[in-house]
């Protein structure tokens, strides 16, 4: 999951990389969580490796710091996929 500053994604968007976020979504001090909130809707992925925390907690953090509806995530994440992996 990605975990930088907003600073460094910028300089990856250079190179149009897409961005995955996890669990420090669930933590509003990190820094990765501006970047999650500022990086563009068509980049972002999310994700969850960490043992004990599900999906459902992800959503609802990163729903949250985007000021979306959690079905409105869903559905700017599934657009996501299917440019991608279609």
């Amino acid at each position: 999951g990605y975990n930088k500053n907003i600073e460094t994604a910028k300089q990856f968007l250079k190179y149009n990389c897409y961005f995955s976020f996890g669990i420090s979504l669930l933590y509003p001090g990190k820094k990765s969580t501006k970047a999650f909130a500022e990086l563009p809707a068509d980049r972002i992925f999310l994700e969850t490796d960490a043992a004990g925390y599900g999906i459902e907690k992800i959503y609802t953090a990163a729903a949250a710091h985007r000021n979306l509806s959690i079905e409105d995530l869903k559905t700017l994440i599934s657009t996501n996929f299917k440019s991608v992996f279609s």
